[in-house]
């Protein structure tokens, strides 16, 4: 089994590296609500990855490979300016503009060049930096990073939004909240999976909301799939939802 898996992840690896050159990689777009009146304000720009050979892979597997064999790096720039401009289109056809979410990951973070290269994909489209909104998982916050501090910093005054991604699954500390000046979390759909069969899981989803609200941070809830969770989180006091309820990832004439 466990050499199944090395074997496959060497052949995706390999593959890997033409997949972008190639045109494999392109973006789905999931939209996100408001918890209340359910109006789309913003959407997740979702890499998805189609191998001539291979066929459809999911994204839990090959980010993990992108992300070892540093092929994230080139494949993030390339989301960024793909959102980015996809983003601008929306924002000249839309009377009301949304918000374009894009995952980073710790190794895009660590460069030090990689504000200059966001603020290089909204002056390249011509996006409002506040149209901007960065997702990034627990991941970045285990080495206390001074170029990772600095490059948030740095995107915090140009005027991008960042958000904490997965809340709860991992090494959370609330001090990282503050120290890295996050605006949203978003609340892991495990939680709210759980909310219908596991009284515990309510109530930590109950909590975490109190304690994102008391720090004055924006809550996505995360995987709502039916009319029972969106209420319940709707009740807990999230800002927004994102899950099947509202809609699936499509591409950008789908998501039209």
């Amino acid at each position: 089994k466990k050499n199944e898996r090395a074997q496959r992840q060497i052949i995706l690896e390999r593959h890997m590296w033409h997949a972008l050159p190639n045109g494999e990689i392109s973006l789905a777009y999931q939209p996100i609500v408001t918890a209340q009146e359910r109006e789309i304000v913003k959407v997740e720009a979702l890499l998805r990855w189609t191998s001539p050979e291979l066929g459809v892979i999911a994204p839990d597997e090959f980010v993990r490979i992108a992300e070892k064999s540093g092929l994230i790096i080139d494949i993030g720039q390339w989301v960024l300016d793909q959102a980015c401009q996809q983003a601008a289109v929306w924002q000249r056809e839309r009377e009301k503009a949304l918000v374009i979410c894009v995952n980073v990951s710790a190794l895009q973070l660590r460069r030090s060049d990689f504000f200059a290269s966001v603020a290089q994909a909204l002056r390249k489209h011509a996006l409002p930096a506040s149209l901007l909104e960065l997702e990034c998982t627990e991941n970045i916050m285990i080495d206390d990073d001074t170029i990772v501090l600095a490059q948030i910093k740095d995107l915090r005054d140009h005027g991008v939004s960042l958000s904490l991604d997965d809340f709860g699954t991992g090494f959370s500390s609330l001090s990282y909240l503050t120290r890295f000046e996050f605006s949203t979390i978003k609340i892991d759909r495990t939680f709210v999976r759980a909310l219908e069969s596991d009284d515990r899981s309510r109530r930590l989803a109950e909590s975490i909301c109190a304690i994102g609200k008391s720090l004055g941070l924006a809550l996505v809830a995360e995987g709502v799939e039916t009319e029972f969770q969106a209420a319940a989180m709707a009740s807990f006091g999230v800002d927004y939802m994102q899950g099947y309820l509202f809609g699936a990832p499509v591409n950008a004439e789908a998501f039209r």
